[in-house]
């Protein structure tokens, strides 16, 4: 028996089922020549509608993974014949090195290979989008592209080749999209800290023009309004390192009554660490910390750092799938948001000095 899809998962509820009945398929509990259970039985299984089902079922009609017979019922077909290798270039707009061993892109990557499968074979291109042409390929997969690459990605789309964005996302771009919901992950920041008594917040940030950090400004800043909070907000200059006029002013609004730091980047969250220790300031007894990403590093600072953990894996993972499915057809074009999760450590705690 099938157990319930997540309610909560932002996948379109017809994918999801038609996940779990591939993964049923993929996995051998549904044998060639089988008939699968009834579009009612499978509702009921997963908890949508029998529409939902019959949404999935098609589809996996048209990829060949079953047949329909009008009055018998759907049975699992023959496997087809092997697809032909697949060539996928992987712009990401860093140096090789960076992919293999940094928390972002190589969590992003082992994702898509997973996603991928080993009938395809994956062009990495390091160059930012842009900045030169793409080797030749059957799909095109681009991590984290900047506000300015817009244009290059408007005539990918025009010239047809199935293309998925992961990590950044904008209203006017019509490309299928998998990214963090970092809006609602900053609310949820925000949010975390009204509860534990916070009511002068800070908001740290770097590179506005980049798609993840205009949503998170405007999450944090948004629910800081709608509670009533008091927030100062703070734009570094880069997001590995404050500069010495940035340390100031961040130090001049704890002195001023800031009792939480909420930092956009993680780099920006390790800045803010070191400036309040410099400064004589006490983490969390003086000024309460939350960062934004969850490399493992992140639980061996001290204090170990509160912060927001992107599902990285499976955005990879998701983003992959959906570029082969866009490959064999066509597939509305909307913006997957993945789930951001709050991790709670040592960083942050009930304010104690007003």
């Amino acid at each position: 028996m099938l157990s319930p899809i997540d309610p909560h998962d932002p996948t379109p509820r017809h994918q999801q089922a038609y996940n779990r009945l591939l993964e049923q398929i993929r996995a051998g509990h549904w044998q060639v020549g089988e008939k699968i259970p009834s579009e009612l039985e499978l509702a009921a299984d997963l908890g949508v509608a029998k529409l939902t089902i019959h949404r999935a079922v098609q589809t996996l009609a048209r990829d060949g993974w079953v047949t329909r017979s009008v009055g018998r019922g759907t049975y699992v077909t023959a496997p087809v014949a092997a697809p032909p290798l697949r060539r996928v270039v992987l712009s990401f707009g860093a140096s090789a090195a960076n992919v293999l061993g940094s928390d972002y892109y190589g969590s992003l990557y082992r994702g898509i290979i997973a996603g991928l499968g080993p009938q395809v074979e994956l062009i990495l291109s390091p160059e930012a989008f842009g900045t030169s042409p793409l080797p030749h390929a059957d799909g095109v997969l681009v991590i984290a592209p900047r506000a300015e690459a817009q244009p290059g990605l408007e005539a990918l789309l025009a010239s047809g080749v199935p293309t998925v964005l992961i990590g950044a996302h904008w209203p006017t771009l019509s490309l299928p999209t998998v990214d963090s919901d970092n809006k609602a992950a900053a609310e949820q920041a925000c949010a975390y800290l009204a509860e534990l008594g916070h009511e002068r917040l800070a908001l740290l940030y770097s590179e506005p023009e980049t798609a993840n950090v205009r949503d998170r400004v405007a999450g944090f800043s948004q629910e800081a309004k709608r509670r009533g909070l008091t927030l100062t907000q703070h734009e570094a200059q880069a997001s590995w390192e404050l500069t010495c006029d940035e340390k100031a002013g961040l130090l001049a609004s704890v002195r001023e009554g800031t009792t939480a730091i909420f930092a956009a980047g993680y780099y920006l969250s390790l800045n803010v660490l070191n400036t309040l220790r410099e400064a004589g300031y006490s983490v969390p007894a003086d000024v309460s910390v939350v960062g934004f990403d969850d490399p493992v590093s992140a639980a061996l600072v001290y204090p170990p750092l509160t912060t927001l953990r992107q599902p990285l894996f499976q955005m990879g993972e998701r983003a992959a799938q959906r570029l082969l499915r866009n490959a064999d057809s066509a597939e509305d074009h909307y913006v997957e948001l993945l789930s951001v999760s709050l991790i709670p450590r040592g960083s942050a705690a009930p304010p104690t000095r007003n």
